[in-house]
């Protein structure tokens, strides 16, 4: 088991007349970045604080650190990630696989979170194996995942920026020879930020069509139809990954990896 992260990377948060409405602004503006870097501050420091109950061995102190930066809305995979580490210390596997996977989300080429992914996922009672038909689909999703989202918005911007430069200097330039290298200059950034926004948008896409779940009770039939008096299935346990089909009141119906689809009851699993 890797040891916790030790730095909250990358936070999300989810949670005379003109010259006066200037002034305004920029009060406005100055309190909101003060708040701002205020709270991040106080993040840092409760994020701080868990990692030395940790070190400690004091696993609850811990996750109860890191589950009081999440409920302030402050979100990154270092964040899920040593919620991870604290809830597989505690016994918790079913907790554990579900940071594990959403700090995947947020970092999906992170070696570390892969690995202590795969060691509490060989905790679970169900290992499933998937058809050997979705191995390539696997071998796509991987890639498509390289980069993750966050990590795409800085070069999309560079891209933008650069593309908008160089065609600004074709047009203004006297030149035709730096005319015409900015302006295949240009034409090159923007195909490559085609490339770039396209991958986001898929990954976009991907997230929206994509919910998938983790089983949270220690042993859970799934059943033909939305009802507790159904046909039941098949039985699976506590850290099963499932995707979810649909939902109808309170049952929701999940596929798990080998095909099988049966109907659990929504408070038997938490989303990823």
């Amino acid at each position: 088991m890797k040891h916790p992260k030790r730095s909250l990377a990358n936070p999300t948060l989810r949670n005379g007349s003109s010259s006066f409405v200037r002034l305004l602004l920029i009060f406005f503006a100055v309190v909101f970045l003060n708040h701002s870097a205020a709270a991040q501050g106080g993040s840092e420091r409760v994020f701080d604080e868990g990692n030395l109950l940790y070190q400690q061995q004091d696993f609850q102190g811990a996750r109860d650190k890191y589950l009081q930066i999440e409920a302030q809305g402050e979100v990154s995979s270092a964040l899920y990630y040593n919620l991870g580490n604290s809830c597989y210390k505690l016994g918790n596997i079913g907790k554990a696989i579900l940071y594990y996977e959403r700090a995947l989300r947020l970092d999906p080429g992170d070696d570390d979170i892969q690995a202590n992914l795969r060691a509490a996922n060989q905790a679970t009672a169900d290992q499933i194996t998937p058809p050997q038909e979705f191995e390539l689909a696997r071998w796509m999703f991987r890639l498509l995942y390289a980069i993750s989202t966050p990590s795409l918005i800085k070069p999309a911007a560079a891209l933008y920026l650069t593309a908008c430069i160089l065609l600004t200097v074709g047009i203004v330039s006297r030149s035709p020879r730096i005319t015409r290298i900015c302006k295949r200059g240009s034409l090159a950034a923007g195909a490559v930020l085609l490339a770039t926004l396209s991958i986001a948008g898929a990954q976009w896409v991907d997230s929206r069509n994509r919910v998938e779940a983790v089983v949270m009770e220690s042993e859970l039939r799934a059943m033909g139809a939305p009802d507790d008096g159904g046909v039941e299935l098949f039985r699976i346990h506590e850290g099963t990954k499932v995707r979810v089909d649909q939902s109808t009141g309170e049952w929701i119906e999940i596929a798990l990896l080998d095909g099988k689809v049966g109907w659990v009851r929504r408070e038997s699993i938490e989303i990823i």
